[in-house]
């Protein structure tokens, strides 16, 4: 097994510590807590790469309008999934735009389409969003995720 050396900032210290008794509390090793944290980062940070041009493809769903719950829509369009969390997948369109689809009882799909990722900030919608699935989405959209609080 390699050895491998981690210097930390004197003004890091106190997290250090925290974590070491976070992994410690939980009979883990500080390893393994360390390398928990590098695969969320890293995880994160190739996101955007996954919405390159060459990841697209064709992606048509069918469902209905997530505000006009009654009202059918059909959506084709050249894109990538970036991100899901639950029932709930984010795709990016090859221009930009941003689709979601939530599935919910009985098989039902709902469909909403927004020009950004701002318009989708914008969307009082977005208030019902997990966090970790706006900063997914975010970063594979290469933008930042920042919560308005007024």
């Amino acid at each position: 097994m390699p050895r491998i050396t981690l210097y930390i900032k004197d003004a890091d210290l106190p997290t250090w510590l925290r974590a070491r008794d976070l992994a410690v509390a939980r009979d883990e090793s500080l390893s393994a807590l360390v390398i928990t944290a590098l695969e969320l980062v890293v995880g994160r940070r190739e996101l955007p790469t996954a919405a390159s041009a060459e990841a697209m493809s064709t992606i048509e769903l069918v469902g209905w309008d997530w505000r006009r719950r009654t009202v059918p829509r059909t959506l084709r369009f050249t894109g990538v999934r970036a991100a899901q969390e639950g029932a709930l997948t984010a795709y990016l369109t090859r221009s930009g735009k941003i689709v979601l689809e939530e599935w919910a009882l009985l098989d039902e799909r709902y469909l909403a389409v927004f020009d950004s990722f701002a318009a989708l900030q914008a969307d009082p919608l977005s208030d019902a969003l997990d966090s970790g699935l706006l900063v997914d989405l975010a970063a594979a959209a290469g933008t930042q995720y920042v919560e308005t609080l007024e």
